[in-house]
């Protein structure tokens, strides 16, 4: 199921760049960086930490776009959005549901992501939600999709 959902949230963003998506749009300086690092210590964790990492991923994405939705209107088609939240909806309740509400042993690693996307939600915050800070981010968070679909391919 999670397979199936990550690639139609894939899906659904790739379609949502609009005018940018085939336009090379260079990371400006105040980008807080890739989160490669973070998924490389996710997969050296546990299968329930990293089931964790994974719900706790998908609710930073959500967070990003639905603390933001006012100010991605003009950036993206507002039905484009709806589809992908939707579908990020259910991916975050499924893995909510498997995750459970226990302890890990990846705080550290938790609050680190967690740090990331502030950092990403103060980066549109400086470029003034622009839609080609949105674009930058519409292809991180791309980005972040396809290392939590590798992580969970490598799971099973």
């Amino acid at each position: 199921m999670y397979e199936r959902l990550s690639k139609e949230c894939l899906r659904l963003l790739t379609e949502m760049g609009g005018d940018f998506k085939d336009r090379f749009i260079p990371i400006p300086s105040g980008y807080p960086g890739r989160a490669a690092h973070l998924y490389k210590a996710a997969s050296k964790a546990k299968a329930h930490d990293k089931m964790v990492f994974l719900y706790n991923a998908t609710h930073q994405i959500v967070n990003l776009f639905e603390n933001n939705t006012a100010n991605i209107l003009g950036s993206w088609d507002q039905t484009s959005l709806d589809n992908l939240l939707n579908v990020l909806h259910r991916q975050e309740k499924d893995l909510q549901t498997c995750a459970g509400q226990t302890h890990t042993g990846i705080f550290k690693l938790m609050k680190k992501l967690q740090r990331h996307f502030h950092k990403v939600h103060l980066f549109l915050q400086e470029k003034n939600y622009s839609q080609e800070s949105w674009e930058v981010v519409r292809k991180e968070v791309e980005r972040h999709l396809r290392r939590m679909l590798f992580l969970a391919i490598s799971m099973q």
